[in-house]
C-alpha cells in the first residue's frame, strides 16, 4: 500500500471515529454496546484499530495473495507503518503502538491528534 492510500485509509478512520464514536478495549461495538467485527454492517463506533479496518475494507483495500487473511493484510500493510510513523513522534526508546495510545486515553482527542500526526507523516513522505 502507498503513502496515498494509507493517507487515505488513515482520514477514513478518523471520520468513522468523529461521526460513528469512539470506544475503547474492542474493535468495534453495536448499537447495544455489545462486541461486533468491525466489518459488520451492525457495528456503531469503533475504536482506533478497528476504524482502520473498517476504513480499509469500505475504501476496497484487500490483501493481493489469497493465502493473507483481511487481519494479516491490515496489520502487515495498514497498522505496521501507521505505527512506525507514531514512533517518529516519541521519545521513547520503546515502540508506541495505536491501540496502546487508544487504550490508554481517556478522551478522543489524544487519538485524534495521532492520526493527525500519521497523516502528516505521509504527507511529507
Amino acid at each position: 500500500m502507498n503513502n496515498t492510500d494509507l493517507k487515505a485509509v488513515v482520514e477514513g478512520a478518523k471520520n468513522l471515529l468523529i461521526t460513528k464514536g469512539w470506544i475503547k478495549r474492542g474493535n468495534a461495538r453495536d448499537s447495544d454496546g455489545d462486541p461486533v467485527s468491525a466489518l459488520s454492517e451492525h457495528a456503531a463506533c469503533f475504536c482506533a484499530q478497528g476504524a482502520i479496518m473498517r476504513a480499509a475494507w469500505d475504501l476496497g483495500f484487500v490483501p493481493q495473495r489469497s493465502s493473507q487473511s483481511f487481519e494479516e493484510f491490515i496489520h502487515t500493510e495498514v497498522l505496521y507503518p501507521v505505527n512506525k510513523a507514531i514512533d517518529r513522534r516519541t521519545s521513547l526508546n520503546m515502540p508506541v503502538e495505536l491501540w496502546h495510545i487508544n487504550d490508554d486515553s481517556k478522551t478522543i482527542e489524544p487519538v485524534i491528534d495521532v492520526l493527525d500526526h500519521v497523516i502528516k507523516v505521509l504527507e511529507a513522505a
